[in-house]
């Protein structure tokens, strides 16, 4: 129990590293280049996609069996951070899209895993 509770807590930790110095990356680039909100929130949302595809290979990695169970409570877990976070302004999109990113990137590897396996 104490091994997920970690592996949990390495997926929180690279989740919100890895969005402060996206955000630093950014608020630099914003305060020299005007750039427009949709672009803004089209490099966040690219970023936080390719973020969910390498946790989604560590999930794999870590997890042999049971890699789809984990996805799913990573999946929830994140989902339900986000409407915590974003409680004020609901975007269901933004929201049901990461996790399903996740998801999916462990579903597709852990189905090429097992036919190489075999």
């Amino acid at each position: 129990m104490k091994s997920y509770f970690k592996i949990y807590l390495k997926f929180a930790l690279f989740i919100l590293i890895s969005f402060i110095f996206i955000s630093i990356i950014l608020a630099g680039i914003i305060s020299f280049i005007h750039i427009p909100n949709f672009i803004y929130h089209l490099i966040i949302n690219l970023i936080a996609g390719l973020l969910m595809i390498v946790w989604g290979f560590f999930i794999v990695k870590t997890f042999k069996k049971n890699a789809i169970y984990h996805s799913l409570l990573c999946g929830l877990i994140f989902a339900l951070v986000a409407l915590m976070v974003n409680i004020d302004d609901i975007n269901i999109l933004n929201i049901i899209s990461r996790p399903f990113v996740l998801i999916t990137t462990v579903i597709i590897l852990n189905y090429y895993q097992r036919k190489i396996d075999n």
